[in-house]
């Protein structure tokens, strides 16, 4: 059985969790993840989505922030991440000897839908992947911008996009902030 991404940790702990996710469905909180998603995204479906909450659900979806945009320097440029402009909800595989690949491929061990990610090129030719998960709350995600999810995610990218190597964050629904991790992953 592969695995999703989004499950790695979980499945770690628990090899059947990803099963019986698949099986019995999606949670409440997973449907109020989607509905904040699908009104980052501007999506048609948001409001159908939003309104398939309880009305306390929804209430507390419409109190997250949405992500701001970041603007630091970094190898003398100046980097703007702007969620707007990031790629959205896009599918990405890695094949059992951790290489990007197509979700047909037999090879293929775990696939996830990434929230959000932006690739930067520099002045000096280097391209960095910075990819994001929006979570709910800080205590969403043990390991916080360095899980196994968003390693996955920010390998799959940025082999996927020729990237040089790849950053990884957390956005904070609840606070309205950005977690990156401290952690720089050269490819090579």
């Amino acid at each position: 059985m592969r695995h999703r991404m989004s499950s790695l940790a979980l499945a770690n702990i628990c090899p059947k969790s990803p099963l019986l996710s698949a099986t019995y469905g999606a949670s409440i909180e997973a449907l109020k993840g989607q509905a904040f998603h699908a009104i980052q995204h501007k999506e048609r479906t948001a409001q159908l989505i939003l309104n398939s909450l309880p009305e306390d659900a929804r209430e507390e979806v419409l109190s997250w922030k949405p992500p701001p945009t970041l603007t630091f320097q970094e190898r003398g440029d100046t980097v703007v991440l702007d969620y707007s402009q990031a790629k959205h909800e896009v599918l990405v595989c890695l094949s059992r000897i951790g290489t990007a690949c197509a979700p047909t491929d037999p090879k293929l061990a775990t696939e996830g839908h990434v929230d959000a990610f932006w690739i930067v090129q520099f002045q000096d030719g280097t391209r960095i992947a910075y990819v994001g998960d929006i979570k709910k709350s800080a205590f969403t995600s043990a390991d916080g911008p360095d899980s196994l999810q968003l390693m996955a995610y920010g390998l799959a990218i940025a082999l996927a996009e020729r990237c040089h190597g790849f950053t990884t964050g957390l956005y904070i629904a609840e606070e309205g902030e950005w977690q990156w991790s401290q952690k720089y992953h050269e490819l090579g």
